[in-house]
């Protein structure tokens, strides 16, 4: 789930310690409810940082971007280290990115934008790397059809070794009745060209590979169907997951809000159950795990947020694995493990002396609650049983 923390309303009033996340001059109470609400059902939130506040910009709109960049990096290791894991009852982000749509006047109002952003993306991934040197930095959160392409090609020219760790982008149609599969003329971005606009960002900037996270994608009503909606959903899902660069989809909204003329929410519509497939289906808690093959023990790790009890860390959880292949299995408990401060659970497994074919670990905490997660097991000999 991706939320934005307008930094205007979190700090209205300069912090003593802009670097500290206590700080009584910070106001997160409603960003610890999303994110402890968030950690409890076992979902990873992104936090958007936007919002230059007055006493950062000379008194002008949220959208003008701080004098002094130090400042915005001050509140991103702020915001980081509070949601680094170091805090019982705040939870964990494992997520960040800088700015919301810095390719539009609306979001970014500089004279020089790219300038301003880089300034931005700098300042901001070295406070959060500061405070939480686990969690990842997005730059981006480029919107579709303001150029994001030329954007790139404006801002890899001002800091080409301009630090981030993934690239945002929302790739919506470029017509309120568009559709998933809709062209759109480079230099915007659609669904379409996500593998085009991937190499693009990689070459610019000097780069192999940058993971792509679609942070925003959306059709709404009463522009397109609830019956379209969900169609067009799952089909959205589809070709972002043939882009192998693509390690993350939210759709935008959750749940619409009274007076908003966007209507996208998925609560409440046929669009939640092709959400809820889709998500499903591409679950990275489930996925595959490549066994060494030479009778050494496999390090699995499991994540178990949900079992995460208030004000308790590092949990420790008890666990149970069993693997199967070709007719036997293997059954192991009474084993526990500890829970990183990130959520997520290390799990040692000893496959014995068969081939494991499929692996399925539940962890229980002290409370009695468990999670269940699944793998298929890869190895590099042959899995043929005869």
């Amino acid at each position: 789930m991706r939320t934005i923390v307008d930094w205007s309303r979190v700090a209205p009033v300069r912090p003593r310690d802009a670097r500290n996340p206590l700080d009584r001059a910070y106001r997160f109470s409603d960003v610890d409810q999303f994110v402890a609400a968030a950690g409890r059902r076992g979902v990873e939130v992104l936090i958007t940082l936007w919002g230059a506040p007055g006493w950062t910009n000379g008194h002008r709109k949220p959208n003008v971007p701080p004098t002094r960049s130090t400042d915005f990096e001050a509140f991103a290791q702020a915001v980081a280290a509070r949601y680094s894991g170091a805090y019982p009852t705040l939870g964990f982000v494992q997520f960040i990115s800088i700015w919301n749509e810095p390719n539009t006047r609306r979001f970014l109002n500089s004279p020089n934008r790219p300038a301003a952003y880089a300034a931005l993306v700098r300042a901001g991934y070295e406070g959060v790397k500061a405070g939480s040197p686990d969690t990842l930095v997005a730059a981006g959160e480029t919107a579709a059809s303001h150029s994001p392409a030329r954007f790139v090609s404006d801002l890899a020219p001002v800091d080409r070794n301009l630090p981030f760790d993934a690239w945002a982008h929302h790739p919506y149609p470029g017509a309120a009745d568009g559709r998933p599969d809709d062209q759109a003329r480079w230099p915007d971005v659609g669904l379409t060209s996500l593998g085009r606009f991937d190499a693009y960002v990689s070459r610019k900037f000097g780069r192999a590979r940058t993971p792509l996270w679609v942070t925003e994608y959306a059709e709404s009503r009463p522009e397109v169907s609830s019956t379209r909606i969900a169609d067009d959903l799952s089909r959205a899902v589809e070709l972002a997951g043939r882009v192998p660069a693509v390690t993350m989809f939210i759709w935008f909204m959750l749940k619409n809000h009274r007076g908003e003329p966007w209507q996208s929410g998925l609560v409440g519509s046929a669009a939640f159950g092709s959400f809820t497939a889709a998500a499903a289906a591409l679950d990275p808690r489930n996925g595959r795990v490549v066994w060494p093959g030479d009778g050494r023990s496999l390090v699995v790790r499991v994540s178990a947020r949900e079992l995460r009890i208030r004000g308790q860390t590092p949990e420790t959880v008890a666990v149970t694995y069993t693997l199967t292949g070709c007719g036997s299995s293997v059954v192991r408990t009474g084993d526990t493990a500890r829970m990183q401060r990130n959520g997520w659970v290390p799990v040692v497994v000893n496959a014995g002396n068969i081939r494991p074919l499929k692996l399925v670990i539940v962890l229980r905490n002290a409370a009695g609650r468990k999670v269940e997660r699944r793998f298929e097991v890869l190895s590099g000999s042959t899995r043929s049983c005869v």
